[in-house]
């Protein structure tokens, strides 16, 4: 009789964000590890994860039932054969989903926008020189760079036709007032509203919609507006121990130790500036707080999903807020001199941007304001130098 197979699920410690076997390997390599000694500790989760027993055959699944699930079964020489309608011959077809994909800052977003590029003013396609086509529109739905200072002048120096090129923002609709009300574009919920959109321009060719995962809906923690949801617990960690995008990325339920006294937060060195491990302290109302929010959780599940560009994240969590505090104002000379002010705007009439690493700023600064000795704010912000922290 044949073996049967054997299936399992190794559950890989402190991987990043997304990240898989090759995070993993590159982690232990950064951490001076040979090769024979990831693979020893590779084939050691493996031995110890267990087996997934194969479900036996029900009715269901043999098709011997007469109701519940059933296979639904095409006759493949019913079906007709039809040619392929390309954009990029041999890459893109028309009418077709396809995907870009690679590790976070390889190009992809970058790439996408040459392609809207090409498609606005109909140039060749880089392995077809000199083969020009007709132009045509796209609509561009991106979750994490900014329009303003990435895609914009992006595609300008890409040479596209802006006057082609559309850009899905929001859902928005008035109520009975003319108030205008606006929410995240979700797949799951407005594909009718994409659709619409497509309809009211004219020979649209491309959907670039970058990335996927903002998108598609009611996921755990995958797009910005479930994102949102969380960016409040989220802010409040940035803000109550300066930790850098990339050391909260790498941030799991595990990560805490609710019990010690004060309460911690550990950063593996694969994900510290400084490549150690770093205990930080926490405050005690902020604790409480994380340790609700990470109740029922794996260890090591990540805490959060952060997008690997945190403009959008901020700019919108601000256009909330501020959209919240002008709908407060108490009368209408005061809605009018709320909607002057630049606060809680992203770029202030200054210019000057709120980014995420704002927030580290502000811890230390909380710190200084607070009577924290300079060496001692060093040491928590884990500056090399006094110079960096007192700067900031």
């Amino acid at each position: 009789m044949p073996r049967s197979p054997v299936v399992k699920v190794v559950r890989l410690p402190d991987l990043p964000l997304a990240g898989d076997i090759v995070d993993f390997v590159e982690a232990r390599r950064a951490a001076d590890c040979d090769d024979a000694t990831i693979h020893g500790e590779i084939q050691t989760l493996i031995d110890a994860a267990e087996s997934i027993a194969p479900n036996e055959p029900t009715a269901a699944t043999t098709g011997d039932a007469d109701s519940g699930p059933r296979p639904v079964l095409i006759d493949l020489s019913t079906v007709t054969p039809e040619e392929i309608n390309w954009l990029w011959p041999g890459r893109f077809a028309r009418g077709k989903f396809s995907l870009l994909v690679g590790h976070p800052g390889i190009g992809k977003s970058f790439l996408s926008l040459d392609i809207v590029s090409r498609v606005s003013t109909g140039q060749a396609w880089p392995d077809q020189p000199g083969e020009q086509r007709e132009p045509g529109s796209a609509i561009i739905l991106t979750g994490e760079d900014d329009l303003g200072d990435t895609v914009v002048p992006r595609l300008m120096a890409m040479r596209a036709d802006l006057t082609r090129v559309r850009a899905l923002d929001a859902i928005a609709i008035s109520d009975d007032k003319g108030q205008q009300r606006e929410w995240f574009f979700r797949m799951d919920r407005d594909i009718a509203m994409l659709q619409k959109a497509i309809s009211s321009i004219e020979n649209c060719q491309l959907i670039v919609v970058d990335p996927l995962q903002c998108y598609l809906g009611e996921r755990e923690n995958n797009c910005v507006e479930d994102i949102r949801s969380i960016t409040a617990e989220l802010t409040r960690l940035a803000v109550g121990t300066g930790l850098r995008a990339g050391e909260l990325r790498s941030l799991t339920a595990g990560s805490f130790d609710f019990q010690s006294d004060p309460p911690t937060v550990t950063i593996k060195a694969a994900y510290a500036k400084n490549g150690r491990d770093d205990i930080l302290p926490l405050q005690s109302d902020l604790a409480h707080s994380l340790a609700e929010y990470t109740l029922g959780m794996d260890d090591r599940q990540p805490l959060f999903r952060i997008p690997e560009k945190t403009a959008k994240l901020i700019r919108d969590d601000l256009a909330s807020a501020r959209a919240q505090w002008i709908d407060e104002s108490g009368n209408d000379a005061e809605r009018d001199r709320r909607s002057r002010s630049d606060f809680l705007t992203y770029r202030d009439h200054a210019g000057e941007v709120a980014d995420f690493h704002c927030l580290r700023h502000t811890f230390i600064t909380n710190l200084i304001s607070a009577g924290v000795k300079p060496h001692t704010a060093q040491l928590l912000a884990r500056h090399s130098t006094i110079t960096l922290t007192m700067d900031r």
